[in-house]
């Protein structure tokens, strides 16, 4: 690993944490090309798998092919495409239509159990892909009560876990003791976000986005494909609102097959 000069290491402490002393600070190395490699292999490695709006949608349709008839299928199929399109150009949908998009997605998601099986591998990718995105560009960290270690150039999960449990006990002790600043819920969070947009960095350099990474505006790590409106809750692992579909509440919808 080639060593890296101290003008090149960022010093990262989270805004609730701002004013504790002595101050925590976390490093984080500057993120580069063949980063992007290791958070792949690092991803394999552990199991995780991202679902992106596309994939999501494609199920979707197989579900509504499987548990309706074909004349519901053909009218409802319809309506669903022209809700993603008008999605993916940040054309806002009716309320109403929204809200009955969003129940069909919630059937569909109850009685399909691939869309089930997705669903969770985005909510395991969303909450694990931060933490490995620490590993790799955490480069050290002062005044956190945890012994800092790298193996095999990489800090170890178990040592990032020890970590974000720290950062949280000294918000919760900032807050205790009335610091100017402090909020329960944010540290963690702001550091998961800094890691993530290390990840696009890397991401950045290449000039493409081929490899998943949650977005690093939103504090969860939540995954989004296309442009944000109602999500659907038990389909939020990938594309917010991309995923939801409905059918009219004038119309009946009851599968004809589970």
């Amino acid at each position: 690993m080639i060593p890296l000069s101290r003008d090149e290491i960022e010093h990262f402490t989270p805004d609730s944490l701002a004013n504790v002393a002595p101050k925590p600070t976390i490093r984080m190395r500057p993120a580069s090309p063949r980063d992007e490699r290791t958070i792949a292999s690092a991803c394999r490695i552990e199991g995780l798998t991202h679902h992106n709006a596309e994939a999501i949608r494609a199920e979707q349709l197989r579900a509504l092919r499987a548990m309706w008839s074909p004349e519901i299928f053909e009218t409802e199929s319809a309506r669903l495409r022209g809700a993603w399109d008008s999605l993916d150009q940040g054309v806002a949908i009716p309320d109403d239509e929204a809200q009955a998009l969003s129940e069909l997605s919630l059937e569909l998601h109850r009685h399909w159990r691939p869309l089930r099986q997705m669903h969770d591998d985005n909510e395991v990718f969303e909450r694990d892909f931060p933490r490995l995105a620490l590993c790799i560009f955490i480069a050290g960290w002062s005044n956190i009560d945890v012994p800092y270690k790298r193996v095999s150039g990489q800090v170890p999960l178990e040592t990032i876990d020890l970590l974000l449990r720290e950062v949280e006990a000294i918000e919760a002790r900032a807050i205790a003791d009335k610091i100017d600043g402090a909020s329960p819920g944010v540290a963690v969070p702001q550091v998961n976000i800094k890691a993530l947009q290390h990840v696009a960095l890397t991401q950045g350099e290449r000039g493409n986005s081929s490899s998943p990474s949650p977005s690093p505006s939103t504090p969860s790590g939540s995954m989004t494909d296309g442009p944000t409106a109602v999500q659907a809750k038990p389909i939020h692992g990938s594309s917010p609102t991309s995923n939801t579909v409905k059918t009219r509440r004038t119309r009946s919808t009851k599968p004809t097959s589970t």
